[in-house]
């Protein structure tokens, strides 16, 4: 009995267990990972990619000279998009930690190029561009006020998002004061279209 005829142009079927040969069509699971990042929805289908409610924990983590000052600290984030138009929607966003502490911010997010949106928020007072591309996206940097101890400072931040090959996300933001650096968050993996009920926010 003939062989199912091999459609890999590496190499020839050889029914191992790598391979695995249904009639005429052959999957290599080998090479299934990369099968599945082609099909999935990426930063530059914007329309399909930044909707539903996302969902993710992560941690604070100072600069060691700030620890005596500020501590590491869990969080789960919770952020919700609400479309108002073909390129212009609402990202509302909200950090609760461990503390109790809870951060939200409202942003308007508008699609100005295929691979480019503009956001504004009242926290950000020039705004930030976000670059996409296939594995991610990336803020432009930014300047952005926040609250500690009772007071006010104005944050240099830069911040870089990456999809793993299940599509979720791994967010990375470096916050600077005046050029020193005070700290970075990472958060990950989130959970884009998610129910909720993972990382439910308190």
């Amino acid at each position: 009995m003939a062989s199912a005829k091999c459609l890999c142009p590496a190499r020839s079927c050889s029914r191992n267990s790598s391979c695995l040969c249904i009639g005429e069509w052959r999957i290599d699971y080998l090479r299934f990972s990369d099968i599945r990042v082609w099909k999935m929805v990426t930063p530059l289908q914007p329309r399909e990619f930044f909707r539903g409610r996302w969902c993710g924990e992560g941690e604070l983590v100072p600069h060691p000279i700030l620890r005596p000052f500020v501590r590491r600290e869990r969080l789960r984030l919770l952020s919700e998009a609400d479309w108002l138009s073909d390129t212009i929607w609402l990202v509302k966003d909200r950090m609760r930690f461990a503390s109790g502490w809870a951060y939200e911010r409202k942003m308007f997010a508008e699609l100005v190029a295929p691979d480019r949106i503009h956001v504004t928020a009242d926290d950000m007072p020039l705004g930030a561009d976000i670059v996409l591309h296939e594995r991610g996206f990336s803020f432009t940097p930014y300047h952005a006020w926040v609250p500690f101890h009772g007071r006010i400072y104005r944050m240099h931040f830069t911040d870089d998002c990456l999809l793993d090959d299940d599509g979720r996300i791994h967010d990375t933001i470096r916050m600077r004061y005046r050029g020193f650096p005070v700290a970075t968050t990472f958060i990950g993996p989130i959970d884009r279209n998610d129910d909720g009920q993972r990382h439910r926010a308190p």
